[in-house]
């Protein structure tokens, strides 16, 4: 399943907000740099979805705001 993300870091909490089935936006304490916020959005949505953190997986926007996530289910 893929998920478009806008992700917001430099928040005040790690928090996850729906807009639709597909589409979230993830605040993050964690700065832009070295991948910090990236790994921290990534394990906040698996909290916020219940799904083990090797699932989730980043595919695009490395260095941007707008993200897509791929989570695998494992069967």
């Amino acid at each position: 399943m893929k998920l478009w993300i806008v992700a917001k870091p430099n928040a005040k909490e790690n928090r996850v907000e729906t807009m639709d089935s597909t589409h979230f936006r993830v605040w993050v304490k964690a700065r832009p740099d070295k991948g910090l916020a990236n790994q921290a959005i990534l394990e906040t949505l698996a909290a916020y979805l219940k799904v083990p953190k090797a699932s989730v997986h980043l595919l695009a926007g490395r260095k941007s705001k707008n993200k897509i996530v791929e989570i695998k289910k494992e069967i």
